[in-house]
């Protein structure tokens, strides 16, 4: 787990009931299945997804959550190891769908947006949209057969059973290199 991932939990002012869980060393969209299968397993009303190589401030989650939306994310960039002088053009991991391709969307100036995707860096996610998806919830294909990561699979298939997809632009994470897996938390948020 990165250092800095280890921090912005132990000081994140949590803002409700919560536990969490863990899956270290497996791919991705396994990972996530397990850990929804396991939040199932609750009564929590939300899970929320936060990769280990991110980096937050004490109230990101508690703002997250306060939009009180079907399926919302912070937006993260994409990892680059560049020196600070250098500058460099960091996708937002936010996408439009154009041309049936999925595109980088540039981060805007605070606020909430309808997309047709985000990374999972951190999001929140209610519970009835895992009950209304098909298991396994996170896939590697696109409904149209082509290769994609699992957020964009996920996404793609709750715009579809009719869930809109937002991105808080109002809270950024800090992407770090390295981690080694993903986490989750079931939360009872009202």
């Amino acid at each position: 787990m990165a250092r800095a991932f280890h921090q912005s939990w132990k000081e994140t002012d949590w803002p409700c009931n919560f536990y969490d869980f863990g899956t270290i060393g497996r791919p991705t969209a396994v990972a996530r299945n397990t850990l929804v299968r396991q939040a199932r397993g609750t009564h929590a009303d939300r899970v929320l997804f936060i990769d280990d190589d991110q980096a937050w401030t004490p109230n990101t989650v508690r703002r997250l959550l306060d939009n009180d939306l079907d399926i919302v994310g912070a937006w993260s960039g994409a990892r680059y190891a560049v020196r600070p002088t250098t500058e460099a053009r960091i996708p937002a991991c936010v996408f439009e769908e154009r041309d049936g391709q999925m595109r980088d969307l540039q981060p805007q100036d605070g606020g909430l947006q309808e997309v047709d995707a985000i990374g999972f860096a951190m999001v929140a996610i209610k519970r009835k949209v895992f009950e209304v998806l098909e298991e396994p919830w996170f896939r590697t294909m696109r409904e149209n057969g082509g290769e994609c990561g699992e957020e964009i699979s996920f996404c793609e298939r709750a715009r579809k059973a009719g869930f809109k997809v937002w991105v808080d632009w109002g809270l950024p994470l800090w992407h770090q290199l390295g981690g080694a897996g993903s986490y989750a938390g079931q939360l009872s948020y009202r």
